[in-house]
């Protein structure tokens, strides 16, 4: 686990762990979510958080809303009811 904590902290190779068919996503929203990642695996289990405060982390950190690229984009239209 100590390798995985050491990649998701290394901002120049956190995009590898996008999958290369998502064409659309925000490097701040990746930095979140393996900000949570890091919180997930700690060797701790008494200080690793509740899905309650993952939950609200994710909700607070991450744009959910479409921006113009996607909505101009039918590709990404398709990419997002797939993937739904």
């Amino acid at each position: 686990m100590v390798q995985a904590r050491d990649y998701l902290e290394m901002p120049e190779v956190m995009s590898y762990v996008v999958d290369p068919e998502l064409k659309h996503f925000r490097y701040e929203d990746l930095k979140a979510i393996c900000e949570v990642i890091t919180l997930c695996i700690n060797p701790d289990h008494s200080v690793r958080p509740s899905m309650r405060e993952l939950c609200t982390m994710l909700e607070s950190k991450i744009d959910t809303t479409i921006n113009l690229e996607l909505k101009a984009s039918s590709l990404a239209w398709a990419e997002l009811a797939l993937s739904s």
